[in-house]
């Protein structure tokens, strides 16, 4: 196998990652966004999103209420902290400095790559 013949496998395995890793967060969202008390189709969800928040036809007032003022900050809290669990400690300093408006962050990494400062400052809601 050539040297050329070994890059392209690599990155034709780091799209496919990357295409997976997408395919995988647009699920976790639409999941997010349809997952309450209140029923909203998947189909209201989409049209909504695609409205760009305002209340499509077919969709009541209250739901799209619903998706704005609970479900979408929920999605987007959750994926903050997700981002800030598994980023590398550099990133995780920086966000944390921004997030807690602190210029001191101090980030450590702990076991598993986590850093608890930022583990810390998202579960008290900083």
């Amino acid at each position: 196998m050539s040297t050329s013949e070994a890059v392209r496998r690599r990155l034709s395995a780091r799209a496919r990652a990357t295409a997976l890793g997408v395919v995988v967060l647009v699920a976790a969202v639409l999941i997010g966004l349809l997952v309450g008390p209140v029923r909203i189709g998947a189909a209201n969800v989409i049209r909504w999103l695609s409205s760009f928040g305002n209340a499509p036809p077919g969709m009541s007032e209250q739901q799209a209420l619903i998706l704005a003022d609970l479900r979408l900050p929920r999605v987007i809290v959750a994926g903050l902290v997700g981002a800030f669990l598994v980023a590398p400690p550099a990133i995780a300093k920086s966000s944390a400095t921004v997030v807690t408006k602190t210029p001191t962050a101090k980030v450590q990494v702990g076991h598993h790559g986590q850093c608890p400062s930022a583990r810390t400052a998202t579960s008290l809601g900083l």
